[in-house]
Order: C-alpha cells, then structure tokens, then sequence
C-alpha cells in the first residue's frame, strides 16, 4: 500500500542507485538518496516496502507516524524506519520542510532498526556536519567507477547506523561501547571453550543480553552467527593439530570440541572441502 502527494517538486532532486555486482554480498546496499525541499502539501503513507530509511531534518518541520507511536522531525534530527511496517510522514508546518534521505536493503539492519525505535520511532540529534560528510560522500560514490565504490557505500551505512545506536544507546541504561565490551566477551569466552560444548544460552548468560539481540548484534559485528563462528575456530584449532601433531582424527576431534567423530569429519569438510585425513596428507606433500 502506498498513498503519497508530492506537492510542488521543483526542488527535490533524487539519485537512484542500482548495485553494480550483486554476486559480492555487502551487508548494506544504497538503493537511493534525495534532497528534498517540499511544500506544505507532501505526505507519503506507505508499507510493504523492503528496504529502510533514513530521514534527516535540515529545516522546517515534518511529522511521522511509525508503528503506533508519532514524533516531530525537527532541524538536526534524524530518524531510521523499517519501510516494511506501516509509515505516514508529511511536512507539518506552513514554511515547508527542508530534509534529506536515504533508502537501503540489509539482512542485518532489522534488529538495529528495531533497537534504535524501542518502545517508540526515536528521532535523535545528530551532528549535521557529520551527516552531510557521509551523504554527500555516498552520493559522489553513486557516481564512481571505482571497483570497491560498493564496499566503502556499505561501510559507510555501516558507520551511520552504527553511530545511531550509539546515540541510542546513551539514552538507556546500556552504551553502546558496553555493548560492544559484552560482545567481546562473548568471543573472548567461545575461544577459550571452543573445545567444550557451547550453548547460546551459555553466551547469553556471558553477554546478559537477550538471544535475539545477540544473535543480531554477533552477526553485525563478526559477519556470522554464533553457532558458525563456533564451528570455524573449532576447525581452525583442528588444522593446527592436524598439522602439527600425531593425534588420530577420533582424538583431534575429541579435544576441538566435536561432539563424536562423524560429526568432527562432516563439519571439517564442509568448511575446507577436505576430510580431516586429505587435510593431513596435503599438508605432508
């Protein structure tokens, strides 16, 4: 669903941008981003749309209805929404409204976005020199032929959204960079224990943070789950002993904490390719 009204369009100017290699998974893809001055009589009411959006105030005044909470959209603030969940956001004074935009896709945004607009959408203050450094550098990237153009367009979504949960983040109990630590810790604990059973409950337990959000927040932060961040230092110690040791495959398996042999020799080839044994052998020629 979708209703909008425009309303005089002489000085909104947008740029769309369609990824230039999507076999390269990037954990945040620009789809476009605008600078929009709109009169009193723009509104866009909308959901269902997979991708996310950024607004942020330069002048004026907007409105935005988001969920079922509502806020002012005031100069020097920004907002994230989820464009999936309903939205309906207008220009709400007679002097118009002076903001800019932007829309990506991400696997990784939801439980971010989600943080950032708990128990309400929260519009922040935010530093309007710092926003228009990485708006402008993201729109000169729309033009570029540089071969990690892309990279540096995720990184710097990445960048962004990472510095509104920190915003965030200062206004509840928890910072950011505690969170961070927390996480840390979880990794510190996994690579001491990779050779004992681990539960997410376990790393739960370590982080005191919730298992959805430490799902989200592993994979933002390492680029994997838990789960497979467990397997790949397993696999990596079992390269090691393979390498450097005489233990049989059964006893390799025993102390990289595998839960029996079928299980070691199953997951060591799914991330190598090789059995543990072939693994071996090439290392020997």
């Amino acid at each position: 669903m979708i209703r909008y009204d425009m309303g005089d369009t002489t000085h909104q100017f947008s740029f769309s941008y369609t990824q230039r290699n999507p076999e390269i998974k990037q954990a945040f893809i620009l789809s476009g981003l605008g600078d929009y001055l709109c009169d009193s009589r723009y509104f866009t009411q909308r959901d269902g749309l997979k991708e996310f959006l950024v607004i942020y105030t330069l002048q004026g005044k907007g409105w935005i209805r988001y969920g079922k909470s509502d806020t002012c959209l005031l100069p020097d603030t920004i907002v994230i929404i989820n464009c999936e969940n309903y939205q309906y956001y207008k220009t709400d004074c007679e002097e118009g409204w002076h903001f800019l935009w932007i829309h990506f896709s991400s696997d990784y945004a939801n439980g971010l976005v989600d943080f950032i607009n708990q128990p309400g959408i929260f519009a922040l203050k935010y530093d309007r020199k710092s926003f228009m450094l990485d708006f402008e550098y993201l729109k000169s990237l729309i033009g570029s032929a540089s071969s990690d153009a892309e990279t540096q367009i995720s990184l710097t979504l990445h960048k962004l959204i990472a510095s509104m949960v920190s915003e965030k983040s200062a206004n509840r109990i928890d910072s950011f960079c505690n969170i961070k630590a927390r996480l840390d810790a979880v990794i510190v604990y996994i690579r001491q224990n990779y050779h004992r059973e681990i539960t997410v409950d376990r790393l739960v337990e370590v982080s005191h943070i919730s298992k959805f959000y430490l799902i989200r927040l592993f994979k933002e932060l390492t680029g994997t789950t838990p789960y497979r961040y467990i397997m790949l230092i397993r696999v990596d110690e079992a390269k090691k002993l393979l390498r450097h040791t005489r233990l049989s495959v059964k006893e390799v398996g025993e102390q990289t904490g595998f839960c029996d042999t079928k299980n070691f020799i199953t997951n060591f080839k799914k991330f190598t390719g090789l059995t543990p044994l072939q693994f071996r052998k090439n290392c020997i020629i």
